[in-house]
């Protein structure tokens, strides 16, 4: 059984977990117009999985990692470069924003397994 403060702890770990890895990758941003798109497409998925261990060596609820997963990858949408992100013509940095995005849906589903075999 949960009590208040438990409750408290999961809900203010995952506010925080959510908004630093969006912060990271928002701080490293530029590294994609400096020719370093492939440092951060690994820094997406990277960030994406980490939390799912994490939460569970918190002890958290399976609630905590999928709310902060939902969070992170809508965060993530903010930070497209520009509109031709959707089109066929994309431009280099809006190319390497997608590849960043599929990278942090794959460390989304390589951190659910990581967390069902920890648990």
């Amino acid at each position: 059984m949960h009590d208040a403060f438990d409750v408290l702890r999961n809900f203010v770990t995952t506010l925080v977990m959510a908004w630093a890895a969006f912060a990271a990758l928002r701080w490293q941003q530029p590294l994609i117009a400096k020719g370093g798109g492939a440092w951060w497409t690994a820094l997406a998925g990277t960030l994406a999985f980490g939390q799912w261990p994490l939460n569970a060596w918190l002890g958290s609820p399976i609630g905590a990692p999928i709310v902060v997963a939902l969070l992170y990858l809508l965060s993530l949408i903010g930070l497209a470069p520009d509109d031709s992100v959707l089109s066929a013509q994309a431009s280099e940095h809006s190319r390497w924003f997608r590849r960043g995005l599929v990278c942090a849906v794959l460390g989304t589903f390589a951190g659910m397994a990581a967390w069902a075999a920890l648990l």
